[in-house]
């Protein structure tokens, strides 16, 4: 069993990623919202750091597989403030033993929930299962025969490999942020 993700290693995580990535911190709320910019260009870019509370499942099987992590997210915005340019959601990885961070545009962000069916006022709640080949998927609002027929791997992969349940391109993708 590791220890939950706390703000303190979270935040020492996320400053750690963004010295590596050569991102320089502007300005950086209680909240979690940031701003920061790449030592090449002088526009801001706007994130909201959320932490994930994991479930400890021990790497048990789920659905058919084995699992590392289970992670329930809750991201706010206040009704009427305009969007961050990019979440950044702190996920448990239980081998690593360090948070692993989904960093997704807003845009592609609201179009993955919209395309899954989740209305999005000021509040949504996520959870996301972690896999040991890396990959990562939102398990939200899927029942549990869906979640087998979808994150059952298979020859070939996963039904779920590619679709809109599918995050693990935006697992630390710091290089994608522009």
């Amino acid at each position: 069993m590791i220890m939950p993700l706390t703000t303190k290693t979270t935040k020492t995580a996320i400053h750690k990623a963004l010295t590596e990535n050569e991102f320089v911190i502007s300005f950086e709320g209680t909240d979690g919202y940031y701003l920061i910019k790449n030592n090449n260009d002088f526009r801001l870019i706007s994130m909201q750091l959320a932490i994930a509370n994991s479930v400890d499942i021990e790497r048990q099987s789920h659905e058919g597989n084995e699992v590392y992590s289970m992670n329930y997210i809750k991201l706010h915005v206040p009704i009427g403030e305009p969007y961050p340019d990019y979440f950044i959601m702190a996920l448990e990885n239980a081998v690593a033993d360090s948070p692993e961070f989904i960093i997704i545009p807003s845009v592609t962000l609201n179009e993955k929930l919209f395309d899954m069916g989740i209305s999005w006022k000021s509040n949504v709640e996520l959870c996301f299962l972690v896999y040991p080949d890396g990959k990562v998927f939102d398990i939200t609002n899927i029942s549990g025969e869906g979640r087998w027929y979808l994150l059952r791997k298979g020859i070939g992969g996963r039904m779920a490999d590619g679709s809109v349940y599918d995050y693990s391109e935006y697992i630390n993708r710091w290089p994608g942020v522009k």
